[in-house]
């Protein structure tokens, strides 16, 4: 697949190719004016970061009114560009929750009104420089 806003070239590769394998093909660009060239292209595999890393968070408790913040405990060396986020969509009406780009830790506050004993998962979403989310 060619972006028309900045031609990138992209491909997806079979489920049996190897990280680093690199396939050569030509690109055929059609111009305005109809004409068009080919040109050589190479399309390289780049590994999948999500299934290469692991990420993670242990459980956190707190109290109604109160904040807990809960450290990343899996990878600690993940590809630089990683971006953790919560979507707001996943989070409870009431609750607060700050992802700290910097230490990977999530703070949750809970509103006063909550119930004791409330539990709720939260998801954090991890996007790799490559692109891939989990």
């Amino acid at each position: 697949t060619v972006d028309p806003d900045n031609g990138t070239v992209t491909g997806t590769p079979t489920a049996d190719a190897e990280p680093g394998t690199s396939v050569y093909s030509r690109i055929r660009e059609t111009y305005t004016n109809e004409s068009t060239e080919e040109a050589p292209g190479k399309l390289a595999l780049t590994p999948n970061q999500a299934q290469e890393n692991t990420p993670g968070y242990e459980d956190g408790n707190t109290t109604p009114g109160n904040a807990v913040t809960v450290p990343q405990t899996g990878d600690t060396e993940l590809p630089p560009g990683t971006k953790f986020e919560v979507p707001p969509t996943r989070v409870p009406e009431g609750w607060e929750v700050i992802v700290n780009p910097d230490y990977r830790e999530v703070t949750v506050s809970l509103p006063f009104d909550v119930e004791r004993g409330t539990c709720f998962d939260i998801h954090v979403k991890v996007t790799y420089p490559a692109g891939t989310t989990e």
